[in-house]
């Protein structure tokens, strides 16, 4: 069984007037995957909380 580069487990980030999440994502070793949503979604917000630019309300990285 090949090693995950991320998991993400319930992670949520409250703005003013936007709530991201709850979100789980699991990115396995090896894999391409893309990010993709309206404008406003949170992908840059998630993101940022995966590379530890952000830090996460809730949820675990």
């Amino acid at each position: 069984m090949a090693a995950n580069t991320a998991a993400l487990r319930g992670i949520t980030k409250q703005y003013k007037d936007f709530t991201l999440g709850p979100v789980d994502m699991t990115v396995p070793a090896g894999s391409i995957v893309g990010l993709i949503g309206e404008n406003g979604a949170g992908k840059t917000t998630l993101l940022k909380i995966l590379c530890g630019v952000n830090r996460a309300d809730d949820g675990t990285v």
